[in-house]
């Protein structure tokens, strides 16, 4: 899961003020891929190359609730919106601060399990 607030300016943001505006986020989409210091992620629009973003990103447990643990919320400017047909469109994001690597286990755990049917 993804939470995105698309900003005005440059982020200048305190915890709090980050914390409420991805709260209040309507924008929602996909985790598809993620690194040290970007990500890439399925919505339902794209967004103009060079916005300044806030993410929330978080992975889910089994029982699809969201795993707060593995939360983590940070700034990113988009590098390019690619549509991918049917209305869903791939929004990568470079980070302004690199992810470690507990992060991006923790993010990534859920691109790669499969499901039992």
């Amino acid at each position: 899961m993804v939470c995105i607030h698309r900003q005005q300016n440059p982020p200048e943001n305190n915890e709090q003020q980050m914390d409420w505006q991805l709260h209040s986020s309507q924008l929602k989409g996909s985790l598809a891929d993620i690194s040290m210091n970007g990500v890439s992620f399925l919505l339902s629009e794209p967004i103009e190359r060079g916005e300044n973003i806030v993410l929330r990103m978080a992975s889910h447990r089994f029982n699809n609730q969201v795993d707060t643990e593995a939360q983590v919320d940070t700034e990113a400017i988009v590098l390019g919106s690619f549509s991918q047909g049917r209305g869903q469109w791939k929004v990568v994001c470079q980070f302004r601060r690199n992810l470690t690597f507990e992060e991006v286990h923790n993010l990534s755990r859920q691109l790669f399990e499969s499901n039992l049917v």
